[in-house]
């Protein structure tokens, strides 16, 4: 009778691992997806159900689920252009039977093509309060100026357009040579105005009694009146038509898109 008896197989963790070609960590893992709150023992002798469960493919629980499903993640890849935004995804066809046994997820790749910004906007901004703030600085002195050439309409007139011109080409895009010309000519008028204005101040209108200020730079540095206020007001005014050409430079830089 004994030899007509089958004795039943133990089948543990650990022998199921052998049988399977895996190592135990890898039962273990199905062990904790399946029974969360189940202490794993190598040695625990499973149940004909317990080894169906861990012993299929589609059963390695839910921390091999879990982390396939982590790794299936959307990968994102950005990939600058110039012109415009496109979003495509594409995704591997399935096939619902084998994907039903197997519990394969198939990974999706969304290819993003982002528009790269041709400049900072907190940059432009920054470069048009420049160039606004330099070409205020000028607008007095332009007028004053002006003053001298014409009638009081034609020079309140003329600022306005001589002062504003340069802002709004720079604001629309310098993209002729002619338009790069007109802007390099009125930032050159406004700094002869700065120059002129300025050694009117430091001189009193040519009067020949220096201010405070020219008295002591005459004294300070031992050079003539009329030349040191000119000297001064060269300087200020190249000063200001620098932060005006480098304010246009930048801007038209930037809003072309180079780096």
């Amino acid at each position: 009778m004994q030899g007509s008896t089958m004795q039943k197989e133990i089948i543990t963790p650990e022998i199921l691992a052998g049988k399977l070609g895996r190592g135990t960590d890898a039962i273990r893992k199905r062990w904790n997806g399946i029974w969360p709150g189940r202490k794993f023992s190598a040695s625990a002798e499973l149940t004909e159900s317990e080894v169906l469960q861990l012993s299929a493919s589609g059963s390695a629980g839910n921390s091999i689920s879990v982390t396939k499903r982590k790794s299936a993640e959307k990968k994102s890849i950005e990939i600058p252009q110039e012109t415009q935004t496109e979003t495509r995804t594409e995704t591997m066809p399935e096939n619902p039977a084998e994907n039903e046994n197997k519990g394969v997820h198939f990974l999706q790749t969304q290819v993003v093509h982002k528009v790269a910004p041709p400049a900072s906007v907190r940059s432009l901004i920054g470069l048009y309060f420049l160039l606004s703030a330099s070409t205020a600085a000028s607008v007095y002195n332009l007028l004053l100026v002006t003053l001298e050439l014409s009638d009081r309409f034609s020079a309140f007139t003329l600022t306005i357009v001589l002062s504003a011109a340069a802002v709004v080409f720079v604001s629309v895009g310098i993209k002729s040579l002619l338009t790069s010309f007109v802007v390099a000519f009125l930032i050159a008028y406004e700094a002869v105005c700065n120059t002129v204005r300025i050694y009117g101040g430091l001189t009193h209108w040519g009067e020949g009694t220096p201010n405070t200020f020219l008295r002591t730079v005459t004294d300070v540095f031992s050079t003539g009146t009329y030349q040191t206020a000119t000297a001064i007001g060269a300087v200020t005014a190249a000063l200001i038509a620098g932060v005006q050409y480098a304010s246009v430079f930048e801007i038209n830089r930037l809003k072309n898109g180079k780096v």
